[in-house]
């Protein structure tokens, strides 16, 4: 895993809604955390047996015996089976993870202000927060593809660090992989002839630009059809695998156009033209809504509900009907709409029933505990 750890003072960028920073002094830190905790290990970690190690290697033919090495520490299977160490008469330690860090260069775009509605600061690993931290995510692996394109060079050149909050406003960092930098992350920040920074150049041409190198294959109908998340036609590579079941090439341009839009909605109004990342939503989201029906034909119906005719469910139960209505993972859950908001409809069509709020990035990825995930939720 890695992570940036230097404080960071942005500059806000004109006609956006996002601040940057880029240059030197970026520290990134790798963590191994070791194996799991289990029975015979409950603190989890690596076990290490400090030891003596008898000679050091030295390659074959130079006819000369390595010195010996005290206070070294490695694995207790190692120590212990190998004739090259002698045990320290005391018992090993447990709960040992591994750090390394690397000095380099790293850009950072944090959002100024979050759009009235919408909750992009809920960003965490928890289920009801994920789908925040799978935009942010997702962004900045666009943003790096973008880049690297620009630059032409690999997209290994760039490491797509871990999103974080800064004061509730959440951040994406990219840092050049090279140690002490390579000066791709200054360049991307470096402004142009109308004063703009190369990567706000970069975000819009993927959010406005119908033939934008990266984004014109999203827009394929073909794509649009058959890629509810990410494929390797579009965001998908060996080099982001681990982020793979996270990747959601709509989400990720959603939270780029909240970047350079302070009055981005999300379809919190209504409107899901001409947004590419938006266009499909009622389609997707009334997918998910049958398929969830689907687990449980008898005792669930489809209806839809509110201004917008959101997809939505009624489920019997002992008690009477319960309502979920399918929201967009953007979308906050309290009054912060207002009296002529998307949600303030559904409310008042459901006349007080028991109403909750399945987030499709949660529904599509676990349908299963989805509606216990609703009802369990939090507000806000």
């Amino acid at each position: 895993m890695a992570a940036e750890i230097r404080d960071v003072d942005v500059q806000a960028v004109e006609a956006t809604n996002l601040s940057i920073h880029a240059g030197s002094g970026a520290v990134v830190i790798r963590m191994n955390d070791g194996p799991p905790p289990d029975a015979a290990n409950p603190e989890g970690g690596f076990s290490v047996q400090r030891a003596r190690q008898k000679s050091l290697y030295t390659p074959r033919g130079m006819g000369l015996r390595g010195p010996p090495l005290d206070n070294q520490f490695v694995l207790k299977d190692v120590s212990s089976k190998s004739d090259r160490w002698t045990e320290a008469d005391e018992d090993p330690e447990r709960g040992i993870r591994l750090l390394s860090t690397k000095p380099t260069e790293a850009l950072y775009l944090e959002l100024r202000t979050i759009p009235s509605g919408l909750r992009l600061g809920a960003l965490g690993r928890t289920p009801n927060r994920a789908a925040i931290r799978s935009a942010a995510i997702s962004a900045t692996q666009l943003v790096l593809q973008r880049a690297s394109l620009e630059l032409d060079i690999d997209p290994d050149e760039f490491e797509a660090l871990e999103p974080r909050v800064r004061n509730g406003l959440p951040m994406i960092q990219i840092a050049d992989n090279l140690v002490n930098g390579a000066g791709f992350c200054r360049r991307l920040a470096e402004t142009e002839t109308d004063e703009t920074p190369t990567v706000v150049r970069l975000i819009r041409s993927m959010l406005d630009t119908v033939d934008d190198p990266i984004v014109r294959n999203f827009r394929d109908d073909d794509h649009r059809r058959n890629c509810a998340q990410a494929c390797y036609r579009c965001m998908q590579r060996y080099g982001n695998r681990q982020y793979h079941g996270l990747l959601d090439w709509r989400l990720g341009l959603g939270f780029l156009r909240a970047l350079v839009e302070p009055t981005y909605r999300s379809g919190l109004d209504g409107k899901w033209e001409p947004q590419i990342e938006l266009a499909d939503w009622p389609r997707l989201a009334a997918n998910v809504r049958d398929d969830l029906c689907n687990l449980n034909t008898d005792g669930r119906r489809p209806i839809e509900l509110g201004r917008d005719r959101l997809p939505g469910i009624v489920e019997r139960t002992d008690r009477g009907d319960r309502f979920y209505v399918m929201v967009h993972p953007f979308w906050r859950l309290d009054e912060t709409e207002g009296a002529k908001g998307a949600l303030w409809s559904v409310r008042r069509e459901v006349a007080g029933a028991e109403l909750h709020y399945v987030d499709t990035f949660d529904a599509s990825r676990r349908p299963v505990s989805a509606l216990e995930t609703a009802r369990n939720r939090e507000e806000g």
